[in-house]
């Protein structure tokens, strides 16, 4: 599809002015947030400036529930013991299970059995393969066990969990898993890993692929639900990692909620700083931790696995292609780099917007990197993107402009 062309790339498109009567009709054409900031942008963000979206997005569904600890709570009140807690409200159950607040809100439940023999504590045993699925499916029986010091009696047969992840066994463990949220939820350890040694891509094909665009209201609104960084980070891992790029929200995200002190061992720093792919990522999304390391000298033996920002030539322009489109036409993002960086700046900056990149051009110039940017930037539409770094570089391409941009580039001796 063509839309009308007047022979200037260059020239200015009519803006659209929203009325409320249009921004809810604009917003009956989609079923989530998601499809509507990706396809309507500029109605999106006039919504969001107007303080409109909840009302106009109220038919809209949600990708998944957010489970606050104070629903976790009411969600329990309905049940008189665990074993129905977590029969008839899984997700519930795993939620609380995985932030440690599962013997809180279940203090009201009766306890089903006191009193257990060390054979029929050996028989249930028997049916899991690890501690963890021991105490996660049978925390009473667990709980017994781990008071009267039977657990090495009856869990002799069980699999150590494995720590020495190699491809192979991350292949395996990946396999389990439908996305890669579901992986890092439930495999923390080995998605960590896997992200360490750069695998992830490799061992997570086949993967269903689920993209969110955070916005910064959706940041902020998901952040107040939560009263501690770590139940943020648990909850909302991608809405987490997202807002640790963001430095500008991070006081208006945090500023609400409980400070937790914790007692860093050099284990708990290895595992915090694996969340992180820089060091100034892991200041800003865990800052006690990170001056516990940097006041022991440990900054450079958990950091090792981070990207170092090296600094840029600014002697190359990149050209890429998103999976969005903005009134019916691609979105593209024009860029300055440097040739000896290679892909460095287009990853990472596909990385902090969730946005996915396929190469059209990366052509090192001759003349200013940065006058062909300004210049380019006046083709096409801008759909207004927000909220992270190089986010007023995309624009909304006809095939005659996106060949108009290749060829100003190539033949670029400005």
């Amino acid at each position: 599809m063509v839309r009308n062309y007047t022979g200037d790339p260059l020239t200015e498109k009519k803006r659209i002015r929203w009325t409320t009567e249009t921004l809810q009709l604009e917003a009956s054409k989609f079923s989530s947030r998601k499809d509507f900031y990706a396809l309507s942008s500029a109605a999106y963000s006039a919504a969001s400036r107007r303080g409109i979206l909840d009302s106009i997005c109220s038919h809209m569904s949600s990708l998944h529930h957010a489970w606050t600890n104070e629903e976790l709570r009411l969600e329990a009140l309905k049940y008189q013991n665990k074993k129905l807690f977590r029969e008839c409200s899984p997700k519930a159950y795993d939620a609380a299970y995985s932030r440690q607040v599962l013997e809180e809100i279940c203090s009201h439940m009766e306890v089903l059995r006191r009193s257990w023999t060390l054979d029929e504590l050996k028989d249930l045993a028997l049916q899991y393969q690890t501690k963890r699925d021991f105490r996660r499916e049978q925390p009473a029986a667990y709980g017994y066990c781990e008071n009267n010091k039977l657990l090495s009696q009856v869990c002799g047969h069980m699999t150590r969990l494995i720590t020495d992840w190699n491809l192979d066994l991350l292949k395996e463990e990946a396999s389990k898993y439908k996305t890669r949220g579901d992986f890092q939820n439930s495999s923390n350890k080995a998605y960590n890993t896997a992200l360490r040694l750069g695998l992830l891509d490799e061992i997570c094909g086949h993967m269903s692929y689920v993209r969110t665009y955070w916005t910064d209201e959706m940041i902020i609104q998901l952040a107040s639900k939560y009263k501690t960084r770590k139940e943020f980070s648990q909850a909302e891992p991608a809405a987490y990692s997202t807002l640790i790029r963001r430095p500008h929200l991070v006081e208006q995200a945090f500023g609400h909620m409980d400070v937790l002190l914790t007692n860093w061992t050099i284990e708990r720093l290895q595992t915090e700083a694996l969340k992180y792919q820089t060091r100034a990522e892991f200041d800003r999304g865990s800052p006690s931790a990170y001056n516990s390391a940097l006041n022991r000298n440990l900054l450079d033996e958990i950091c090792g696995h981070m990207v170092s920002r090296m600094p840029s030539d600014n002697d190359a322009i990149y050209v890429w292609k998103t999976d969005l489109f903005f009134n019916g036409f691609p979105v593209y993002k024009f860029g300055v780099t440097s040739k000896r960086l290679g892909k460095m700046r287009i990853e990472q900056v596909s990385k902090d917007s969730g946005i996915s990149a396929e190469i059209i051009l990366l052509e090192q110039v001759s003349g200013s990197a940065y006058k062909l940017e300004k210049q380019l930037k006046k083709l096409g539409v801008n759909p207004k993107f927000t909220s992270f770094n190089g986010s007023t570089e995309f624009r909304a391409l006809t095939d005659e402009e996106l060949e108009y941009a290749v060829e100003t580039i190539k033949n670029w001796e400005g």
